[in-house]
C-alpha cells in the first residue's frame, strides 16, 4: 500500500501545482476586481457629491501660523 500511495502522490503532484497556480492567479484578479468595484461604486461617488454640493472647508484641528524667521532656528537651546 505504501508504494501505491507514493505513485498516486507522484501522479497527482502536477495537477496540484497547476491548480495552485490557477488559484493564485484567480486570487489576484479577484482582489483587483473587488477593490476597483468598491472604489468606483462607493468612494468615487461620495467624493463627487461632496465636491459638488459641499463647500470647501479647512481641515479642523490645524492652527495657521506665519513661518518663523530664520534667526529663530539658529540658537534653539
Amino acid at each position: 500500500m505504501g508504494t501505491a500511495l507514493k505513485k498516486l502522490k507522484a501522479v497527482g503532484r502536477p495537477f496540484c501545482l497547476a491548480w495552485m497556480r490557477f488559484a493564485r492567479l484567480l486570487a489576484r484578479v479577484n482582489t483587483f476586481l473587488l477593490m476597483a468595484f468598491s472604489f468606483y461604486v462607493l468612494v468615487l461617488p461620495i467624493g463627487v457629491i461632496r465636491r459638488a454640493f459641499g463647500r470647501v472647508r479647512q481641515p479642523e484641528g490645524w492652527i495657521h501660523r506665519e513661518p518663523l524667521a530664520p534667526e529663530h532656528y539658529r540658537k534653539q537651546y
